[in-house]
């Protein structure tokens, strides 16, 4: 591989807040600090152009003119192994209002679409963002990705499947959202999808498994989970990861591994924004490395931990050799189980 990763989708402006606690309704909570972010896919994009200098990252999505799509466009630019080429402009800049509460360390978002509802399949310029690998950001978050084709089940689903005509690996995530539009939706981009990272809850939707009962969450479920997003049609690799641990499916060989999250002490634990996209970047780096699944999702914990360091998504992001020290140094005594 020597053409580096192309990443489509939404393009979101972050304004991150932390407060004390969440209010409960009609009540107020004081903010205490506030700062602007490159959120949504840039979290991913920004991950991996940290972890290596040199691996070649191609972007593809639609932001705003004005000052939101400005610091996006900057943002991304003052990486030079990040080609923003494939970046067109709609009416505006879409934007996530991201709360951080520290009395528990959990977060909640608002967010206005903009942009990513406008962006469709006519925006992407194949010419321009020619990979080894192709990421989709995030299904059911982009409203024309979306949308039902007659031929394919959605957009998104056509779009992967020209990808892979093309000659990309194809990797999907997509957004945690509860109801009926996982199940309905997302399986359509699964029949072209090689590589399928995802957290609990959005396995939960997309297959009818019961993953989580009273907070907790079931191991024999997720495996359950697994082996349904196999068969909807993902080739090469399922993995579903939690804040304690990921499973992850190797669908050529059937092999199962269960890959404990760092050993990171709470008390020094910043904020949990983006570890689900910082999980991913450690994912695909290891594809483009050509690492088997074990060592993928062992260095997907260590690049999850290193987002904790930070409030918002990608910050504390560090090079593979720091993210490696990361890992030996909270890593468990039993690295991971195979099931």
């Amino acid at each position: 591989m020597k053409k580096g990763i192309t990443i489509v989708g939404s393009l979101i402006l972050d304004k991150h807040y932390r407060v004390d606690a969440f209010p409960s309704e009609s009540t107020l909570s004081t903010i205490q600090l506030g700062n602007e972010y490159i959120g949504g896919a840039g979290n991913l994009i920004l991950d991996l152009a940290k972890i290596d200098s040199e691996f070649q990252i191609k972007t593809c999505g639609m932001i705003g003119s004005g000052p939101n799509g400005d610091t996006i466009l900057e943002g991304l630019k003052a990486y030079p192994n990040i080609n923003t080429d494939g970046i067109v402009y709609g009416d505006n800049t879409s934007i996530t209002l991201v709360i951080d509460a520290q009395n528990n360390k959990s977060r909640t978002f608002f967010y206005y679409p903009g942009a990513s509802d406008e962006f469709s399949i006519d925006d992407i310029n194949w010419d321009l963002i020619d990979s080894d690998i192709f990421q989709l950001e995030y299904l059911l978050l982009l409203k024309k990705i979306d949308a039902i084709d007659k031929e394919y089940g959605t957009i998104a689903a056509r779009i992967l499947c020209e990808a892979k005509k093309r000659g990309f690996l194809t990797s999907v995530d997509m957004v945690s959202e509860k109801g009926p539009r996982a199940s309905a939706l997302v399986p359509f981009a699964l029949k072209y999808t090689d590589f399928c990272t995802i957290n609990e809850i959005e396995a939960q939707e997309i297959t009818g498994q019961e993953i989580i009962v009273e907070g907790n969450i079931s191991t024999l479920k997720i495996i359950s989970a697994l082996k349904i997003l196999k068969k909807m049609g993902v080739s090469k690799w399922v993995i579903i990861h939690n804040s304690k641990y990921s499973i992850g499916l190797d669908c050529e060989t059937n092999e199962i591994y269960k890959v404990p999250s760092l050993n990171i002490p709470k008390d020094i634990i910043i904020g949990t924004t983006g570890a689900g996209d910082a999980f991913c970047s450690g994912v695909l780096y290891s594809v483009y490395q050509g690492k088997n699944i074990l060592d993928a999702m062992k260095f997907a914990s260590a690049t999850a931990g290193c987002s904790l360091f930070a409030y918002d998504g990608s910050s504390s992001m560090c090079d593979y050799k720091s993210i490696i020290k990361l890992y030996d140094k909270y890593k468990y005594e039993v690295e991971y189980e195979k099931i």
